[in-house]
């Protein structure tokens, strides 16, 4: 007990004069006499976003006098999270408990995310993918921009509402964590416009569909309201929504015309196809196109698509060196600032013109809406002096405006207008959003007096031009003194380039442009998309007016379908019912003829005709068919080379088919056979979803000279050289055609295979021609080996004639001999093995040999292996037909 207590003693006793942090005791025991700095701290993450926040160190080490350690607590300055000290090591002062001496800690704080910019979640269609951002944008201390890749809670899109999401991102020492709300929505349909373009033919629907569920598709719908025939036509959405669609030309009529998605339909609207309306001539369209290109927004730099004026029967696209701009205009910024350059053309009916933009710029997408509009403001240049229009820049929920010091000379809308002395004027260009609004100034901008003093009349002249949609009246434009005044209209038959407006049966849509010259100065001001309302007429007159623009076209070819205005009563009566009956239904005659129809139109009492003469009606396809397939004439009939089979008759396709290709094809290419081959032809010709035909019979004649051509293709096939050992029987003919044989050395071996010098191996040829035909055997002499007496080639024959002479006389046996030479037995030679080029004809069994023969004459070889000659010695066999 006594000794645990002395060691309890003893503890406490070096406690209290070692290292005791804050006791009183010690501190006035021993004075301090080094303070040393804790450990060097690099702090990432920033204050609010840090997972561990920066800490202090509550105590510091000091060295006492007496030698030993304590820790004493201290109380620090602020570290600075201020954007100048990132990065850079601060000197931290604290004061240290019990002692005049500081401490000092050394700390860098690293740069940090100090604002964190919402994900932008957005509005999708029902069983789509949320689509999710992927990164989390952040606004750094030191001003930097830097994306975490973002992890988010799962979310459903199988209903509709709005669903709360949550968020989250982590980093080095960084931790963030939000919520975001995801709108789940049904279709929405929305600016849905219709337009008649073509000249009237064409019906042309333009808006923006959003939030499509997934596999729904969108259409429009054109119904023809006489005949409930509906066409759909699918409508391709770009990434914002929008879908541009134009039908195919249609017939007159009415039409009921609406938006399709899914289940869901727009309200339907009614158009009617009337008349087409003239065209206007290449001139007319070709200034139109200038003026056009002048009015489009092109703003440097350029931050949203291009938008294209809506002009009927006018195209644009765009010739770009870089794909931020498309052909279709649209803007597309990328992971850096482009420079563009491109045209953008204009075609109006088959008339082009283009306009040229260099050094457009482009700016990186990854833009926060501040830089953005920083960034606009930065590159966005007015010239000094200023003459024409200022085009403000446009983005997507960004508002541009220009504030002038003098809006009669420049407005707010960047209008330019010069007059008759120069002009000083400050300018600024606005830009907003939602709360945020910045500017950039332009002063002291000089806006020099016009040329001269036309200019400016000409423009003043165009300025108090009022003319308003709907125009029901002629165009009068005032005069003007020593001037010119002229109208280009996109539809001159509508509105004239008089300024004379004509209303017809539907309502038109119609642009102008109102162009003066003077002093060979031309200013011109564009009226776009004037509506012509249809004509207000009497009975009288609607039902001249109808029948005047009515036409019925030469030749008819479908039945006649008038549509009437509305309440007006239609018939119609041609000269021959049969053909034409009085409800329009055409029946086509055998042979054309020409009728006349009447229409008789009537309404409220009064009743009016016209006589359309001369009407052609063509045929009826059965009968225009039938008279193509008689007009065809051919002689198919033992045929021995191709056929030109006709491609058409009397303007229609031919289409051949053969019903035997093995002997001559769908094409009339004749292919050789043995014997007489029977074909037929069967021609068949198509028109309105009709077809007819007709069967031609024929006959290949018997190519005799391809029973020669095969004979010696297997004698090749069979052994590639003929190694003669005596003489040859060359036969003179074969199946009535003679054969000439032809040796390329003449003085080994004869033209009738007789066998000249034995001396020679060298390899030669043997030509048979016969019928036109040639075919060549290769040849070499072989001698007898050592021993055999000079005339064992006389012995060899001797045995092999009786044989060849078996075979031409038109047997169908013989027995091939086994041995050759020898006097009385002694001294003969064996014939061990036998052989056939024509197995399928000649088979040989041992020594027996058994022909079958057919209906040509053959050529044969067989091959024998003679004991004291090296190889099979050929023996060449006519084997005459049966």
């Amino acid at each position: 007990m006594k000794k645990g207590l002395a060691i309890v003693l003893s503890l406490l006793l070096i406690l209290s004069y070692g290292l005791t942090p804050l006791g009183a005791s010690a501190a006035s025991s021993s004075s301090v006499k080094t303070v040393y700095s804790p450990k060097y701290l690099v702090h990432y993450g920033g204050v609010k976003y840090a997972k561990k926040k920066l800490t202090y160190p509550k105590s510091v080490k000091v060295k006492l006098s007496n030698g030993k350690y304590a820790y004493r607590s201290v109380k620090w300055n602020k570290v600075s999270f201020d954007k100048k000290y990132i990065g850079k090591k601060q000197k931290i002062k604290g004061d240290v408990y019990g002692t005049s001496k500081n401490a000092y800690w050394y700390v860098k704080v690293k740069n940090y995310p100090a604002k964190v910019l919402a994900p932008n979640v957005m509005t999708v269609g029902k069983n789509q993918p949320a689509n999710l951002p992927t990164r989390l944008s952040t606004i750094f201390e030191g001003g930097q921009r830097y994306s975490y890749p973002l992890k988010w809670s799962k979310v459903s899109t199988a209903s509709f509402g709005t669903k709360n999401l949550t968020y989250s991102t982590v980093g080095r020492n960084l931790e963030i964590y939000g919520a975001a709300k995801l709108k789940v929505s049904d279709v929405v349909q929305s600016m849905q416009k219709y337009y008649l373009v073509s000249y009237g033919k064409k019906i042309r629907a333009t808006g923006k569909i959003l939030y499509e569920a997934k596999g729904m598709k969108s259409y429009l719908v054109i119904m023809d309201k006489k005949t409930g025939e509906s066409t759909k036509m699918y409508l391709k959405l770009d990434k914002k929504g929008h879908y541009y669609v134009t039908s195919q030309e249609l017939a007159p009529g009415d039409y009921t015309v609406y938006i399709l998605s899914g289940s869901k339909k727009t309200k339907s609207v009614t158009i009617t196809i009337k008349k087409p309306i003239t065209e206007p001539t290449d001139e007319q369209k070709r200034e139109l196109l200038q003026k056009l290109l002048l009015v489009i927004n092109v703003s440097n730099p350029l931050l949203s698509d291009i938008e294209f004026p809506e002009v009927d029967g006018v195209t644009f696209a765009v010739d770009s060196d870089n794909p931020a701009v498309s052909s279709s205009g649209k803007v597309t910024r990328g992971a850096t600032d482009q420079t563009v350059n491109f045209a953008i053309k204009a075609t109006f009916g088959g008339v082009t013109e283009s306009k040229s933009f260099s050094n457009i710029l482009v700016p990186r997408k990854d833009l926060s809406d501040e830089e953005l509009i920083d960034f606009t403001l930065q590159n966005f240049t007015i010239a000094n002096p200023l003459k024409t229009n200022i085009t403000l820049p446009t983005a997507e929920g960004i508002s541009f405006s220009l504030i002038s010091s003098n809006e009669a000379v420049v407005s707010s809308n960047g209008i330019v207008k010069r007059g008759m002395e120069d002009k000083q004027v400050d300018l600024t260009l606005r830009a907003t959003k939602g709360s945020l609004t910045k500017t950039k100034s332009f002063p002291n901008i000089l806006v020099p007096k016009v040329d001269n003093a036309t200019d400016s009349l000409l423009q003043d002249y165009l300025d108090k031009l009022d003319i308003k949609s709907p125009v029901t009246k002629n165009i009068i434009l005032p005069a003007l003194p020593g001037a010119t005044v002229s109208i280009t209209s996109t539809k001159p038959s509508v509105i004239s380039d008089t300024g004379i407006v004509t209303r017809g049966m539907t309502d038109q849509t119609v642009s102008i442009v109102v162009s003066v010259t003077k002093d060979g100065i031309t200013k011109s001001r564009d009226f776009w998309n004037l509506t012509v309302p249809k004509q207000d007429a009497t009975t009288d007159e609607l039902l001249d007016l109808y029948l005047s623009g009515l036409t019925i076209s030469s030749p008819l070819t479908t039945n006649l379908s008038l549509t009437p205005p509305a309440g007006v009563n239609l018939s119609i009566s041609a000269s021959d019912p049969n053909i034409l009956s009085n409800t329009g239904i055409l029946t086509p005659p055998d042979v054309d003829k020409t009728i006349s129809v009447t229409v008789n139109v009537s309404k409220d009492g009064i009743t009016k005709s016209r006589t359309f003469t001369n009407i052609l009606v063509p045929l009826s396809l059965s009968a225009e068919l039938d008279a193509a397939l008689n007009a065809i004439n051919l002689n198919l009939l033992n045929l021995t080379g191709n056929v030109n089979l006709p491609s058409s008759s009397k303007g229609i396709a031919v289409q051949w088919t053969s019903n035997n290709p093995d002997v001559i094809s769908n094409d009339g290419v004749v292919k050789g056979a043995l014997n007489l081959q029977n074909f037929t032809l069967k021609a068949s010709v198509t028109k309105g979803g009709i077809t007819k035909s007709r069967t031609f019979s024929g006959t290949v004649a018997a190519n005799l000279g391809l029973s020669f051509k095969n004979d010696i293709a297997k004698i090749k096939s069979s052994v590639g050289t003929l190694n003669v050992g005596y003489n040859l029987n060359l036969p003179t003919s074969l199946n009535g055609s003679a054969i000439t044989w032809t040796s390329s050395a003449p003085s080994l071996l004869s033209s009738t295979g007789v066998i000249l010098n034995d001396s020679s191996s060298t390899p030669f040829t043997l030509t048979a021609t016969s019928g036109g035909t040639s075919e060549t055997l290769n040849l070499a002499i072989q001698r007898p080996s050592g021993g055999l007496l000079s005339g064992v080639v006389d012995l060899l024959g001797n045995v092999l004639n009786p044989v060849v002479n078996t075979l031409a006389s038109g047997q169908g046996t013989a027995t091939l001999p086994k041995s050759y030479g020898g006097l009385l037995g002694i001294g003969a030679r064996d014939i061990t093995n036998w052989s056939s080029s024509h197995p399928d004809l000649v088979t040989i069994q041992g020594y027996n040999l058994t022909v079958k023969r057919d209906d040509f004459d053959h050529l044969v070889v067989l091959y024998a292996d003679y004991e004291g000659l090296d190889k099979p010695v050929p023996v060449l066999v006519k084997i005459p037909k049966r």
